[in-house]
């Protein structure tokens, strides 16, 4: 058996493969590695999406509802793109990537794990 993670919020033990999104401190922090990563809110929110989702992809357009609400037209074409470029740096050191998957009629976004 492996060695047990220890949870940045409570202190108590978890599984080395596990995954911790913090909104109120937007940080993410993994199992596997010590150090958390600071994030800044909207990609906290956009990581807390996909990491319950996961392995599950999440629709483009679900995100673009849960970063800035039903009313997509004030949001800036390439807001989001713009956001998971500077996302995936910061997280690319934690062994965690995110993958766009397209589709059919729509974009959307899956977590990976990076091959070390």
């Amino acid at each position: 058996m492996s060695e047990m993670a220890i949870c940045p919020c409570c202190g108590s033990r978890v599984a080395p493969e596990a995954i911790f999104i913090s909104l109120d401190t937007n940080q993410i922090s993994v199992g596997w590695h010590d150090e958390p990563a600071r994030l800044r809110p909207m990609a906290a929110v956009f990581m807390h999406s996909v990491v319950n989702a996961a392995p599950r992809s999440v629709p483009k357009q679900t995100i673009i509802e849960q970063l800035w609400g039903q009313n997509e037209c004030d949001i800036p074409e390439k807001s989001l793109d713009v956001m998971l470029n500077q996302l995936r740096p910061r997280i690319a050191p934690l062994g965690l990537g995110i993958e766009t998957v397209r589709g059919w009629h729509q974009a959307a976004y899956r977590l990976v794990r990076l091959q070390s």
